[in-house]
């Protein structure tokens, strides 16, 4: 018995020592073929300050990890950081890894990302860093090459990251802190369904000058059912609450060479009116201490067809409609009663000049 139990903790000391050696023995290697494909594939300065194996943490699988991972953009972007990530970790078949062909991806977990999107007065975007040409990969497809990434993925996550975006050509900017999201599905599969739980702490928009949106607290729930041959996405069954109005979302997105086609519908209704002003910008509206509000609102959007750029946008609308509602703030003798809005906007696709506001009651 005695012998046994020697021979079988030698044993697990063996292995446990092996798990160890091996991510060494292959560090090399795996972090050169990883730098060969991002070197063939981007246009830009990528670095990072440190790079890790490990067999342990995700056993069968081979955990990969990057620290201090950079993109830095070249011209017109000459020095801008587009990204930056605290710590890229990926779940990878070891196998497949130890073969040096396809390296099949199992999980990724981004933690404490910073992405800063621009495009500037020419329409030119600091994200465009794939210069292969949809012509070249073409080519690459009908000389029998295959990407040196494939996917198995069952685990997508983001933790705390921050982004921003500016348009120059639209005077347009926005920017989120503390996004978290949590993606589960067969992503190997040709049809599945994704589970989405995310949040956002504060986002915050502004067109022209003005804050439209202003630290607005974001969450998500949503089910999606993804057929990934053809990349097109239908909402099912999901929670959104922007800002303390719950909203439901349903329809479709289809990805397409060039731009989306979507067909969906966004719904608020039988909600308190107290949670609209919430998302009126601090611009039209004091502060929220010690306001009364009552009242009812409804609130409805959708979208339909193909979104390509601000010049060709899909048929959108919005209906919002506010029931007996009042509002008296504490240092005014007197209240606003009443208040009753239906205003209905339109455009029929196409430019943003297009849309047509119908105000029937405010």
């Amino acid at each position: 018995m005695k012998r046994f139990l020697k021979i079988f903790l030698f044993t697990i000391a063996g292995i446990f020592l092996l798990l160890l050696i091996l991510p060494f023995a292959f560090r090399g290697k795996i972090e050169t073929k990883v730098k060969e494909v991002i070197n063939q594939k981007i246009s830009a300065t990528v670095a990072w300050d440190k790079f890790s194996l490990s067999l342990i943490r995700n056993f069968p699988n081979l955990g990969i990890g990057l620290e201090g991972l950079s993109i830095v953009n070249k011209a017109p972007f000459e020095g801008d950081t587009l990204m930056y990530v605290g710590k890229f970790a990926v779940s990878a078949d070891l196998m497949s890894a130890l073969k040096g062909d396809a390296i099949d991806i199992r999980s990724i977990l981004i933690d404490n990302p910073q992405v800063n999107l621009k495009t500037n007065n020419d329409s030119i975007s600091n994200w465009d860093i794939f210069p292969i040409s949809d012509e070249e990969e073409e080519a690459e497809k009908e000389d029998g090459e295959v990407s040196s990434f494939g996917v198995q993925l069952q685990s997508f996550e983001i933790r705390n990251a921050a982004l921003s975006y500016s348009d120059s050509t639209m005077n347009f900017e926005t920017a989120l802190r503390g996004f978290n999201a949590l993606m589960k599905g067969d992503l190997s599969a040709s049809y599945t369904t994704i589970a989405i739980n995310s949040n956002i702490e504060a986002l915050n928009l502004k067109m022209d000058g003005v804050k439209y949106v202003d630290e607005a607290a974001i969450a998500i729930r949503a089910n999606v059912g993804a057929d990934l041959d053809s990349m097109i996405f239908r909402f099912e069954d999901n929670e959104f609450n922007l800002g303390g109005v719950p909203l439901s979302m349903e329809g479709m997105l289809a990805m397409l060479e060039e731009g989306m086609d979507m067909d969906l519908k966004l719904a608020a209704t039988d909600t308190e009116f107290k949670a609209l002003l919430a998302l009126v910008p601090d611009e039209f509206i004091e502060s929220f201490e010690g306001l009364k509000t009552s009242g009812s609102l409804a609130l409805q959007a959708t979208a339909k067809g193909v979104f390509v750029d601000s010049d060709n946008l899909p048929a959108f609308n919005l209906l919002l409609r506010v029931k007996d509602g009042f509002v008296q703030y504490p240092d005014l003798p007197k209240s606003i009663n009443a208040i009753q809005v239906d205003v209905l906007v339109d455009n029929p696709g196409g430019k943003l000049d297009n849309t047509l506001a119908d105000i029937k009651d405010f």
